[in-house]
């Protein structure tokens, strides 16, 4: 229903204007501020003189028929540049000025690496250059799978599938990765995906988190048994 805040004891609910559900958010240190992105709806959180958080609403400055982009499942920033990830479209903020860039197809995903954006699509991985989508080079096997995250890997991207595990993608060629839950990956669907240092969780459905090691490709499993509230 909102973004919710947090001071250790009580919860407080910072709602959108078209009080939608919030899909994403970006903390920008650049900005001092959080992004978030709702229902065809996107704009920012910032501290007000008495540091209380107050919302900024940027979809309000375009078109309602431009910024009818389902949605926003993704929010990221590069170069003083926002990028807002809908459902088909992306809207990109520079300046003050926003540009409409269509997908031509369903974007289940997006990912921010090294200052490129990458989108998983119906008809595969594309990256954006400039103001136009290109398929991302090399990545032809993903065509047929659907993508759940795209994120850095040493050399490349790795892209994260629904029901096909994990591929490496370096601009030429894309291979599967094998690692020692290939076989869960293929009976549990994944939805989402972070990482941090050598890890990578992968969170599924209905059987919780899959922390990876990329070092030796081990995993540990995080569930209702061992911790979690709700797989």
């Amino acid at each position: 229903n909102g973004m919710l805040q947090y001071d250790g004891n009580s919860w407080k609910l910072f709602s959108l204007n078209n009080d939608s559900d919030v899909r994403s958010v970006l903390p920008s240190a650049i900005q001092n501020r959080i992004y978030v992105g709702g229902i065809s709806e996107f704009g920012y959180f910032a501290p007000a003189a008495n540091g209380q958080l107050v919302y900024n609403c940027l979809s309000d400055s375009i078109s309602e028929q431009e910024r009818s982009i389902g949605n926003v499942w993704g929010v990221h920033e590069t170069d003083n540049i926002l990028y807002v990830q809908g459902d088909n479209t992306v809207i990109k903020y520079l300046n003050g000025k926003f540009t409409i860039i269509g997908s031509g197809c369903h974007i289940d995903c997006s990912g921010m690496v090294k200052g490129v954006l990458y989108v998983g699509t119906d008809p595969g991985v594309m990256v954006l250059i400039g103001n136009t989508f290109f398929p991302l080079r090399g990545a032809e096997p993903l065509s047929t799978k659907r993508i759940r995250g795209i994120i850095p890997y040493h050399t490349g991207v790795i892209v994260v599938t629904a029901y096909d595990g994990l591929f490496h993608c370096d601009g030429e060629n894309c291979t599967p990765i094998r690692t020692s839950v290939d076989g869960f990956l293929s009976d549990n669907e994944i939805f989402c995906v972070a990482t941090a240092g050598k890890y990578i969780a992968l969170g599924t459905v209905h059987k919780g988190i899959v922390l990876l090691d990329t070092v030796s490709w081990t995993a540990k499993y995080f569930n209702e048994n061992n911790g979690l509230q709700n797989n």
